[in-house]
Parts: C-alpha cells; sequence; structure tokens
C-alpha cells in the first residue's frame, strides 16, 4: 500500500511539473467558442488583429468568435497564443449545436500575419486550392 501511495504522488508531482514547464513555455489561452452559420460548410477565415474590425467578443471564460455567412470572421484582438481549448457551434434561428471535432479541419495559424483557417465540414471536402490565393 505504502509503495502504490508513492508511486501515484510521484506520477502526480511528474504530472503537475509537466504541466507547469508546458504553461510556461508555450502558455494558455482562454478558451474559443466560434460560432458559426448553422449549415455552412467551408473554409473559415479569421483575421485577428485588424484595427478596423470589432474586438473578439466575451461569454464567461470563452473568447467569442463570430463567423459571417461569407466564412469570414475579423478581430482588433490579438491571435492567441499557447494551447486553447476550442468549441465550434452551430448557430441558428433555433438556437445553438456543438458541431463535431470530426467536422473540423485546421489549416493552420499564420503568426505572422495573424490569421487562422478552418474547414467545417468533412475532411474529404477540405480542398486546400478553395482557399483565396494569398491564404494558402
Amino acid at each position: 500500500m505504502r509503495l502504490l501511495r508513492a508511486v501515484s504522488l510521484s506520477l502526480g508531482v511528474l504530472l503537475a511539473t509537466a504541466v507547469l514547464i508546458d504553461v510556461a513555455v508555450g502558455g494558455v489561452a482562454r478558451p474559443m467558442r466560434w460560432e458559426i452559420p448553422a449549415g455552412m460548410e467551408g473554409w473559415v477565415l479569421a483575421q485577428f488583429a485588424d484595427p478596423a474590425c470589432p474586438a473578439m467578443g466575451s461569454d464567461g471564460i470563452f473568447m467569442v468568435g463570430v463567423v459571417g455567412a461569407d466564412g469570414r470572421a475579423c478581430t482588433s484582438s490579438d491571435l492567441p497564443r499557447g494551447w486553447q481549448y476550442r468549441r465550434f457551434e452551430a448557430v441558428g434561428p433555433n438556437g445553438r449545436a456543438q458541431i463535431g471535432r470530426n467536422l473540423i479541419t485546421y489549416r493552420g495559424v499564420d503568426e505572422v500575419r495573424q490569421r487562422e483557417a478552418f474547414f467545417v465540414g468533412p475532411a474529404n471536402r477540405a480542398d486546400p486550392q478553395l482557399l483565396p490565393p494569398d491564404w494558402r
């Protein structure tokens, strides 16, 4: 019993240390909720740090990004840095529903241009050639 307790304590300390190192090196950003028009399938192009756009919304602990019907989102807020939990919700006249992670395909984040792109829909339809040339 003592050995089991010592091993459990050691593993707990190692896990806590790993989490602290990860936070110190890369950081952790506030969770993000993307609100996407219900029924939308296609590329979402999010531009951050654009002074002509409004600041990112907030709902409790979540930062809220709103995607227009054209698949674009724009905010004056900076691109979040570090690990971040993301939730994707379809928003329509009947409310909202969470979109499964299997229906989100990341193109990636461009930290230099403060951009993020992801596809909503089946991964086999996420054709990068459908992105605007400056987003490829």
